[in-house]
């Protein structure tokens, strides 16, 4: 069976700036540009210092109205309900769900984390045109919206991004094209990639994804220097990421480059060029 990557970020490093989340329940919607007939879910925590354990992960296809099109699916790893995202480790694969999907449906992914973990891992982007993530905590067995920059430090560094933990990817059965775009902070803030994603859907171009490889404060030649400058910690070297970064995408047919844009104007970029 042939996997596609039907939704991706690239993880980044935020020992930085730790937060810390206990009772917590994170919403995911993602808009598909794919169609099929199975659904794995990636999950990551490559720079976390803790593990992030989820007491349940859900998913469930939606329509439009964000009312319910599928039944809910409980999402295992290894066949286990509680799932452990393991700190310092590479990405996990979830068990195939049986869930046709098509292109335009609203994918919705939940995360139940009732432990208190520290979180210094995970995806950050600006663009909500083609996805949407929502948090609430639990207090009194009742689930209350919670405004992200009130919990996630790199949120309150950067009031315009969302934060997502746990979660890298999602896969899907079928055939289609998988592009990936490499690049650095124009490219992670996804915003020229959701209004391609649209386009495509708006023009009748379906199964084709594009998966975001762009990373914030991305260099091109040299890795900053992480204990010289916290912001930048994560700025590692394009010319050193691209292979695997790039080629590990499932399914990949082709590649977008978007490198170098407004970063190379810093003066710390100038013997990187």
């Amino acid at each position: 069976m042939r996997w596609n990557e039907l939704w991706g970020y690239q993880q980044q490093d935020y020992r930085s700036w730790p937060s810390k989340i206990a009772g917590q329940e994170q919403t995911i919607r993602i808009r598909l540009n794919h169609k099929g007939n199975k659904l794995r879910v990636v999950f990551g925590n490559l720079y976390g210092i803790e593990d992030i354990l989820f007491d349940e992960v859900t998913l469930q296809l939606l329509d439009d109205r964000l009312q319910g099109k599928s039944e809910l699916h409980r999402v295992t790893l290894n066949k286990k309900e509680q799932l452990t995202i393991h700190g310092g480790c590479g990405e996990s694969v979830s068990d195939a769900i049986e869930q046709p999907f098509d292109c335009g449906d609203i994918l919705e992914i939940k995360t139940l984390t009732k432990n208190e973990v520290t979180l210094t891992s995970g995806l950050v982007s600006y663009a909500r045109l083609q996805q949407e993530v929502i948090n609430k905590i639990i207090e009194n067995k009742s689930k209350v919206f919670l405004d992200q920059k009130e919990q996630f430090r790199i949120v309150q560094e950067n009031q315009r991004m969302f934060y997502i933990y746990g979660i890298v990817g999602i896969h899907g059965d079928g055939m289609g094209n998988v592009l990936a775009a490499f690049g650095d902070s124009l490219t992670q803030q996804g915003f020229w990639i959701d209004h391609v994603k649209q386009r495509l859907l708006t023009e009748g171009i379906t199964n084709t994804s594009i998966i975001n490889k762009g990373i914030g404060g991305g260099r091109m030649l040299q890795d900053t220097d992480p204990t010289a400058d916290t912001f930048q910690r994560h700025g590692r070297a394009g010319v050193k990421r691209y292979l695997n970064d790039v080629f590990h995408v499932k399914g990949l047919s082709g590649v977008i480059i978007s490198y170098g844009i407004n970063d190379v104007l810093g003066a710390d970029h100038g013997t990187d060029i």
